[in-house]
């Protein structure tokens, strides 16, 4: 398990601004955010880096991002982020394999094991 890498309060922002499993790019978000586009476009990357979001194309370049079912896993455990590390990493990669992103909801299953 390797521990995630977040940017507090930024990379959990963005986080919740795609929880609702819409599609988004970084100029979007900067404005909800009311932050630098640059900024959030640097951290949407590192996200997705860290398999938080997924750029979904159509181009690699295109920057156009949705939420993973990690990234979703990572909001419901935030609270545990800075406290317990490694049982925040356990906690988010358990509660991820229930998820299912189906744009535009998140649909979770508290039955699916894997």
């Amino acid at each position: 398990m390797v521990p995630y890498r977040l940017v507090t309060p930024t990379d959990f922002e963005i986080l919740d601004a795609c929880a609702d499993g819409r599609r988004t790019v970084a100029s979007n978000l900067a404005i909800e955010l009311d932050q630098d586009r640059s900024y959030v476009n640097t951290r949407m990357r590192e996200l997705a880096g860290q398999e938080l979001l997924q750029n979904i194309g159509p181009a690699d370049t295109s920057g156009l991002y949705q939420i993973t079912p990690t990234g979703i896993a990572v909001l419901e455990h935030r609270d545990r982020y800075a406290e317990e590390p490694q049982a925040f990493t356990a906690a988010v990669e358990a509660f991820a394999k229930k998820l299912r992103i189906k744009p535009p909801s998140v649909d979770y299953d508290p039955t699916h094991t894997e």
